[in-house]
Formats: C-alpha cells, structure tokens, sequence
C-alpha cells in the first residue's frame, strides 16, 4: 500500500499542476526498473577483477508474496502508470538465474510475473473489498491484496490474491456482469518456510501448484479459501 500511495501522490501532483498551468496535456507515469532487492552480503569486490559477479542476489518465497503485490498494485493504477519496467530479468536482481556452462534456475518471484504479465490483459477492474488491515514498518496495508483484470477480445478475467495473513483466509468473490464464467486455470503458492529459495541444485523449491477449479455460483459468485502467507491466481472465461 505504500507503493500504492506513492503513485497516488504522483498522480494528484499531476493532476494538480495541469489545472494550474490550464494543459490540456494528459502526463502519464513510467514506473521504471522497479523491483525486489533484499541486500544480504556485502558489497566489496576486489578492484579491476573481470566480469565480476554482481548483485546476483537469490529470493526467498517472502520476496515473491512482496513481488506480486507489487504487481497488483501496479496493475490497479494502470489508468496513469503506463509503462512499468521490470529491473532487471536475468542475473542482476533478476527473475531468471544462469551460470556459466549452461544452469538456469527461475527465482520465486518468476512466477507471479509469469501468471500475470502472461495473463492479465485488457482492462483493470476497480475492486470493493472489506479485508482487515495490519500495521508495519510503512504504515497501514490491507491482509488481502487483491488486482482484477477483464480482457474483452479474449471473453477473460483474472484474479490476482495475496494473502499477507498468518491465518487462512475465506474470501468471497462477486464478479457481476461478466456473464456465465467458468474457471480455467487455478493455481496457488505457498510454502511453510517464507526464507525457501530455488536454486541450481533446486530449482523447484519454491513454485506454484495447481489446485483444482473453483465452482462458479449463479455464474458470478466464487469461494476461494487462502492458506496463511500464499499467492493465489484465478483464470475465467465466459
């Protein structure tokens, strides 16, 4: 939520110097190379060494659950954040991982980015939730972190959940006036350690599962159940 207020407080800035100045000029935002990073080792290196490795920093499961509320977030300010630039894709504080030789690994917070820049097209859907809030180091943020997309062309709609709770979390969904939706696609990640991390020799530690199809009440209606600390992701069609 605090990336959410910082993109507000750009938007009303913006909003305010176009009446003052009378533009007529609509300013959208670049949120670019925007990230994780979690700095765990010191930073020295010996001078003039050749193609160092640099910032390569591996990401917990935690990171992933920060990484697709950020995403979220930015998805529900796509009216005025227009390009939002992912720093950086390989190696460097990266989704994907490789090593001299061949070895790849995907890092945990691969695959919100996956589901969501794969999936999550069209338009954004402005939701109404009444999630509890909790309080850290930032100020006040919501225990569900909720994005809805609708792509027209392709009769979908997505639904992106984190779940920042200890507890398991019963959430009821009312997808009005989309029609008849059926569930295509419903996968979840969760793990009991928030320190898991993939890597060379494990790279599938820390990944998505698929769960089967929640039904679809009255072609609308929809009960998900959230484990404790997870990312949930839901493809509709109609």
């Amino acid at each position: 939520d605090d990336m959410n207020e910082y993109i507000g407080t750009l938007k009303a800035t913006i909003q305010y110097v176009r009446a003052k100045v009378r533009s007529k000029r609509h300013l959208k935002i670049s949120f670019d190379e925007w990230n994780i990073w979690t700095v765990d080792a010191p930073r020295t290196e010996p001078l003039w060494k050749k193609a160092p490795h640099l910032l390569e920093d591996v990401y917990t499961f935690r990171d992933a659950l920060v990484f697709a509320g950020l995403m979220n977030t930015l998805l529900n300010n796509c009216d005025v954040v227009k390009i939002g630039c992912l720093a950086q894709l390989v190696n460097v504080i990266a989704p994907i991982m490789t090593q001299k030789g061949g070895g790849t690994f995907k890092q945990a917070s691969f695959y919100p980015f996956r589901y969501l820049a794969g999936n999550a097209s069209g338009a954004t859907v402005r939701t109404f939730s009444d999630s509890d809030t909790f309080e850290n180091m930032y100020g006040t943020a919501r225990t569900i972190n909720e994005a809805v997309t609708h792509d027209m062309a392709k009769r979908e709609v997505c639904v992106s959940l984190c779940n920042y709770s200890q507890e398991t979390r019963e959430v009821e969904l009312e997808l009005r006036s989309f029609g008849d939706l059926k569930a295509k696609e419903y996968v979840r990640m969760v793990n009991p350690d928030l320190d898991a991390t993939n890597g060379f020799e494990h790279p599938d530690t820390v990944k998505p599962e698929e769960l089967d199809l929640p039904n679809v009440k009255d072609g609308s209606l929809v009960s998900l159940s959230l484990a404790p600390m997870s990312w949930s992701f839901v493809r509709f069609e109609y």
